[in-house]
């Protein structure tokens, strides 16, 4: 290291923001698939980080998300290292030992974030445990990344409620998302596959109160069937229907958590119009009965464990 143990530093730089989510809050908003598929636990901003160190010689349970602005540091991973300069970014795996540091002449701005969940390596950029760098990012991608951080930070400042804490997950969802398509061109994928995908998760989000079928989705967007499968089974490990029916339960979620309406209600909002089987669906997809669902917001709300919606 360019500088002294007496020196090194984690945090406490001059206007930083940092933003760390209680352990026993991630342990009491487990109970929900919105927050376990992929939830942020630490997000934060250190500009000028002089003497900036951490070294994890066991590694941490969560990803880590380095953005480089300015300045200049290291970043040392599985036996490799990668220097992060300005508009370069770095997402190290769970798991894996590493350290990074500030370069001692030219202390760098970094945006940060830890995340986890069972998504996680769903994500093509997160395949194969492999840090993901990469220094191309242009001056609009750069700000897109800067923006969706600062959206975090901000919404964490209004505390650690559980629609705060599934709310920024849903951020770094669309993040990651977000660098993934920056970058598909590095990527070997075909780029009509991806705009496909795009076009079929979007007509699914604006009929979720429909019942389709799979010919009539292959149908409105011109493809076969069997062309719509792989499609699907390529950008997301489930078959069409089954990723329409999980976007129609996770919505469902919404409504019994922060609405007062019938479970009836809420199926007949999905298009369900026998409620038994929506609470089936429902079972098989969140892990609990619609009625126990609420039921278990409910009890965590009066506990005071978890805060009311802001």
């Amino acid at each position: 290291m360019p500088y002294s143990d007496d020196k090194k530093r984690r945090e406490g730089f001059v206007n930083e923001q940092i933003f760390v989510l209680p352990k026993e809050l991630v342990r009491h908003y487990s109970f929900s698939k919105l927050f376990s598929n992929l939830h942020v636990t630490d997000v934060g901003f250190f500009p000028h980080a002089d003497n900036h160190y951490v070294s994890r010689p066991r590694g941490v349970d969560q990803y880590i998300l380095i953005l480089c602005t300015k300045g200049k540091g290291m970043v040392v991973c599985q036996n490799r290292k990668h220097q992060l300069i300005a508009n370069t970014l770095i997402i190290i795996p769970h798991g894996e030992p590493h350290q990074y540091y500030t370069d001692e002449n030219n202390p760098w701005d970094i945006y940060w974030a830890h995340f986890a969940g069972g998504l996680t390596d769903e994500y093509l950029i997160l395949k194969n445990n492999q840090p993901y760098f990469t220094d191309r990012l242009t001056i609009n991608e750069i700000d897109n990344i800067k923006g969706r951080i600062w959206q975090m930070i901000n919404i964490f400042r209004n505390g650690f409620s559980f629609a705060n804490v599934v709310y920024v997950g849903e951020i770094m969802q669309l993040l990651l998302t977000e660098i993934f398509l920056q970058n598909q061109d590095r990527e070997p994928v075909d780029q009509l596959y991806n705009q496909l995908f795009c076009r079929a998760v979007k007509f699914m989000y604006d009929h979720l109160e429909q019942k389709l079928t799979l010919n009539g989705l292959a149908a409105r967007l011109n493809i076969s069937v069997s062309y719509l499968n792989r499609l699907f089974k390529q950008y997301s490990s489930r078959t069409p229907m089954a990723y329409f029916t999980q976007l129609k339960m996770n919505q469902a979620v919404w409504y019994l958590q922060y609405t007062d309406d019938s479970i009836s209600d809420v199926a007949e909002r999905f298009g369900y119009k026998d409620v038994y089987y929506f609470s089936r669906m429902f079972k098989q997809k969140m892990g609990k009965s619609p009625r126990n669902y609420r039921r278990n917001i409910e009890e965590l709300l009066r506990k005071g464990k978890i805060k009311p919606p802001m």
